[in-house]
């Protein structure tokens, strides 16, 4: 079974679009990454993302979601 059949598996109802990329900063290929807050499994960037322009996503992504945490915290 493909790396992209097992996760449409582990993942119903998500449309990926990409196969998982070897040279992802945050999956290595996996296509899976562990989310560091909570330690669970996601699937990756790279599956939705184009391999030219990936690792750049992942990171600008997560700078955003943590930029709007602190905002979230800093309500509270």
């Amino acid at each position: 079974m493909s790396v992209m059949e097992k996760l449409k598996k582990k993942y119903p109802g998500v449309n990926f679009n990409h196969n998982p990329n070897p040279e992802c900063k945050f999956c290595k290929g996996s296509g899976e990454r562990k989310i560091k807050r909570t330690g669970k499994l996601t699937f990756c960037i790279c599956t939705f993302v184009d391999r030219s322009f990936s690792n750049e996503a992942g990171k600008a992504l997560g700078e955003f979601a943590r930029r709007e945490l602190d905002k979230i915290k800093s309500m509270e």
